[in-house]
């Protein structure tokens, strides 16, 4: 198959693979509602806002990372509505994704580009599905930057250096951890290349790298370091991989999915490495990153200064990382018969993803409209008792309530973002920080005082009538609005 018509055929599915976004009114993700609604408080910051999103929130204007995906939503609001410019950010990121990913996959040998079509379902990734978009945006950074350096090795020109270091500086204000792997990754593939090459030249690679070194250190200083041991066995670091549960997120179909993709891609691996040369070339160092991978993710740990499922995100990297190094010098006749089938289950996927998005959508839906009874600029409190509905491994609905605090222009007190000190938005000084933990089987069990104390409504998704908290909100609230198992509670 030529280049020109691959090309083609790859970035048609890719354009294909953002249906599912445009098909839903609601993007079903876990974290995605809180980070739109924070970009919407910052656009309401910087446009000069007044009332109770100022009275509350004041922006963070720190080098943290995650001003990414926070900055670009703020900024498509200039021109399109909050859940338009979600929508566009999500396009991006899958796009980006994509395109970095068919860069990589060339990197050492532009033939290599057909095995970038294994990538179209991990587009949707668990990651993606929880919402971490400015994490997203850095793991497609992270391939995209590998893939520059390494076809400019020989030109470590002011040119070069410019694009290095702005490439990694865009991954630092996604997210920090594949900023780091970005370094490393860069770091190993320039070790295995200074071979030949005057060290003097070679070296000013290194200036690109020590760019974003500042900012990763200023930012650990702050956060500090603390390491949560993972609890996994090597065996089920194995069968992680192996089931390939980086795309679990809907249904049981995807597993099955993901463990044909784990047979194919270790097929794979196994003729490369059968019918290979055994003489070392420069390619071969992304081999070495690969294996450095997989090292950190057996290794690394569960949590670390805040960022959590470290694991799973990992093994995105471990998964991908081969497809630069994947040279099973298939015949013409398999290597078309190779690219039909990924096709077609990129097209069969993308259909299933449409499916799931607009039945899932439906359900953020009846939380939003239950939620119509607050009122316009104020505050509530969300306890929101179920998070999962039914045909979703991911919380879709823990915190699509923000959705609703968007549309009324109001403060959900349970703003986790702001709460963290992660993010560029936060609570105003002198606001001592709520309790933002009000999602799950607890909340039935909540003790409101300190929330009546601060906003006038409390806003309940599927809390049973015995619950304890009923009790309480019956003697100083009265109800103003109930539907689709949600209820809107006034304080008197």
């Amino acid at each position: 198959m030529r280049g020109g018509m691959l090309r083609r055929l790859y970035f048609g599915l890719a354009l294909l693979a953002l249906t599912p976004i445009w098909s839903a009114s609601y993007l079903p993700t876990s974290d995605g509602p809180s980070h739109l609604y924070n970009s919407w408080v910052l656009h309401q910051l910087v446009s000069g806002s007044h009332g109770p999103v100022a009275d509350w929130y004041a922006i963070d204007w720190r080098p943290l990372p995650n001003w990414l995906g926070h900055g670009g939503m703020a900024l498509l609001m200039i021109v399109a509505p909050p859940l338009v410019a979600e929508k566009l950010l999500v396009s991006g990121i899958v796009l980006l994704f994509l395109y970095a990913i068919w860069r990589y996959a060339g990197a050492v040998d532009e033939s290599r580009q057909v095995f970038a079509f294994l990538a179209f379902p991990f587009a949707y990734n668990l990651l993606l599905q929880q919402g971490f978009y400015n994490f997203c945006i850095s793991a497609a950074l992270y391939f995209l930057v590998l893939a520059v350096w390494w076809k400019r090795r020989d030109s470590p020109d002011a040119r070069t250096i410019a694009i290095v270091a702005g490439l990694l500086l865009l991954c630092y204000f996604s997210h920090p951890m594949s900023t780091i792997l970005g370094i490393g990754s860069i770091g190993i593939l320039w070790l295995a290349t200074l071979s030949g090459r005057p060290l003097a030249i070679h070296a000013r690679h290194l200036i690109s790298l020590f760019t974003v070194v500042p900012l990763l250190a200023w930012f650990v200083r702050v956060q500090g370091v603390s390491l949560a041991r993972a609890p996994v066995s090597a065996a089920g670091l194995f069968s992680y991989i192996m089931r390939m549960w980086v795309l679990l997120t809907f249904d049981e179909l995807q597993a099955r999915l993901g463990f044909g993709l784990f047979l194919a891609l270790a097929a794979l691996i196994i003729i490369t490495l059968i019918r290979r040369r055994w003489r070392w070339s420069e390619g071969d160092a992304f081999i070495l990153v690969t294996l450095a991978l997989v090292f950190v993710y057996a290794r690394g740990p569960a949590a670390s200064s805040g960022g959590t499922m470290i694991m799973e995100r990992m093994a995105l990297f471990v998964v991908l990382s081969p497809i630069v190094w994947l040279a099973p010098r298939l015949p013409r006749r398999a290597t078309i018969v190779l690219v039909i089938l990924l096709s077609v289950v990129s097209v069969a996927y993308t259909g299933y993803l449409v499916r799931r998005y607009r039945g899932l959508s439906r359900r953020v839906t009846e939380l939003v409209r239950s939620a119509d009874a607050i009122g316009p600029d104020t505050a509530f409190v969300p306890l929101i008792r179920d998070v999962r509905p039914r045909g979703s491994f991911v919380a879709v609905q823990m915190h699509a309530i923000d959705y609703a605090a968007i549309e009324k222009g109001s403060v959900d007190i349970a703003n986790y973002d702001a709460a963290t000190g992660f993010f560029p938005i936060r609570f105003r000084p002198g606001i001592s920080l709520p309790d933002t933990n009000t999602a799950g089987p607890k909340v039935s069990e909540i003790d409101l005082t300190s929330y009546l104390a601060r906003v006038p409504y409390v806003f309940l998704w599927h809390v049973p009538d015995d619950a304890p908290v009923m009790s309480q909100l019956a003697t100083c609230c009265e109800r103003v609005g109930a539907s689709n198992g949600g209820r809107v509670y006034l304080k008197h």
